[in-house]
């Protein structure tokens, strides 16, 4: 069997669904599936590069596909192509002639549609083919209010794979048939992330993710003016070049929180691999107050490794995160609710510990890569039949 995993970004565009992308590949050839990776070839989200390369990671290839910025037809300086089809660069058309060496496409990730789209106008679907919404709720409007799009969205795929029971309400509001509808859940690598907790500090907070608007990083921050207990904060991730007004705030809040209160905050910048776990095993308690999430990798990261969580009840996160089991769930956009959910968790080691080991037997017995894998490939072998 072989498959080929279809995204429009990759490494090193760093970010949840390309870390998915990565791990997912690596895990499938791990287990004997045939799988290699193509996406756009860009040097940053939507700056594209015009030249195809090939290149070998850990034993699969990545096909970087030439691509270009549309030159015409702006709308509010936005393309009409990403505005309307949810396109956002124009890729070399002949990219699609790479699918006949694979037994089935695996399309990637909705908030570009540049792959699917093309694929299917210039040559149809010929092949057994799924796409894998990983954050429908952003992109959802565009497919609902045009025609053409939501047309090729019906037709481009055998298989369509929500990561979410949130996720799959937006899936069948669409009109997608519920017969090819599938709920698969992110995965998460138990042997790699786990707990270690000869390292854990006290009263540290982590916060992991890109800074953008909906991950919500400010409302920790605030949360920080209103808690009693003096913390530690680490904050992961990278940047977003259409939010750097955001960071700006963020770099604000962080020097008044280290300049006015008993706290301490540090910006780490993007991490990964053991520099990143370490985090994850040190800190006493994740903190994601996202203002909307349709899953989150990072949750099953800092489960996969003791920490509890605080999160907000929006999107998909209660079917990771269980209120009083492994973490504690409070309203999004509410520093004080997190700053007493905070509050509660440092004060209490005891729950802190049993809310941890909760979370580590739930990402083992429901998130662990093996068991996504082994009900993934059940899917792929499904489609190889139906197909036959």
């Amino acid at each position: 069997m072989k498959v080929l995993i279809v995204t429009p970004s990759y490494y090193p565009i760093l970010g949840g669904t390309e870390t998915y992308v990565r791990q997912l590949t690596q895990k499938l050839n791990q287990k004997g599936v045939d799988a290699d990776v193509m996406t756009l070839n860009m040097d940053s989200k939507w700056r594209p590069i015009n030249r195809d390369e090939i290149l070998k990671e850990n034993g699969f290839s990545v096909c970087k596909v030439s691509a270009q910025n549309p030159r015409v037809f702006n709308f509010h300086k936005r393309s009409l192509y990403s505005e309307f089809f949810n396109v956002h660069v124009i890729p070399r058309l002949s990219f699609s002639r790479e699918f006949d060496n694979y037994d089935i496409i695996h399309f990637q990730d909705d908030t570009d549609f540049t792959f699917p789209f093309f694929s299917y106008i210039m040559n149809g679907k010929n092949k057994p083919t799924l796409l894998h919404f990983h954050t429908l709720p952003y992109t959802y409007h565009r497919y609902k209010r045009n025609l053409l799009l939501g047309t090729v969205l019906k037709r481009v795929a055998d298989v369509y794979i929500g990561i979410s029971t949130y996720t799959m309400r937006f899936m069948l509001d669409l009109g997608l048939p519920e017969a090819r509808l599938v709920t698969l859940p992110n995965g998460v690598d138990t042997e790699t992330f786990r707990p270690n907790d000869n390292i854990r500090i006290d009263n540290l907070v982590l916060w992991v993710g890109r800074i953008i608007p909906e991950k919500g990083l400010e409302v920790l921050l605030k949360a920080l003016f209103q808690l009693k207990t003096q913390t530690q904060v680490i904050v992961i991730g990278p940047t977003d070049p259409s939010y750097l007004s955001l960071f700006s705030e963020i770099q604000h809040l962080m020097r008044k929180i280290n300049d006015e209160t008993e706290h301490k905050v540090t910006y780490l910048g993007p991490l990964r691999g053991s520099a990143l776990i370490e985090w994850y095993q040190r800190a006493a308690i994740f903190a994601a107050p996202a203002h909307t999430e349709h899953f989150g990798i990072t949750y099953l990261e800092a489960l996969a490794c003791g920490t509890p969580v605080i999160a907000t009840r929006v999107g998909g996160i209660p079917d990771v995160i269980k209120d009083g089991v492994n973490g504690l769930l409070i309203p999004p956009n509410e520093p004080l609710a997190l700053a007493s959910a905070l509050g509660t968790l440092l004060k209490n080691t005891k729950l802190r510990e049993s809310y941890g080991r909760n979370g580590r037997v739930i990402a083992e017995e429901c998130f662990s890569w093996n068991r996504i894998l082994d009900k993934l490939v059940r899917i792929y072998r499904k489609l190889l039949e139906m197909e036959m």
